[in-house]
């Protein structure tokens, strides 16, 4: 990535390098921006959901007799 400096002559390209950078690690699969709680071997939001479901009603009351 590019450091700019108050200045700098020719800017335009190193700025549409980083711009490019930035755009390719976003997009990739294994970096925070896309893992998912599978690969990290993390329960999945449905997983917890249906976990939870026999715990408590909406209105915090046990749904256990």
């Amino acid at each position: 990535m590019h450091r700019f400096v108050k200045g700098e002559l020719n800017w335009v390209e190193p700025l549409n390098q980083n711009f490019e950078e930035a755009a390719a690690h976003a997009a990739a699969q294994d970096n925070p921006h896309g893992v998912t709680a599978e690969q990290l071997g993390a329960p999945t939001k449905a997983y917890v959901d249906a976990q939870l479901s026999n715990k408590a009603d909406v209105g915090g009351q046990c749904n256990h007799p």
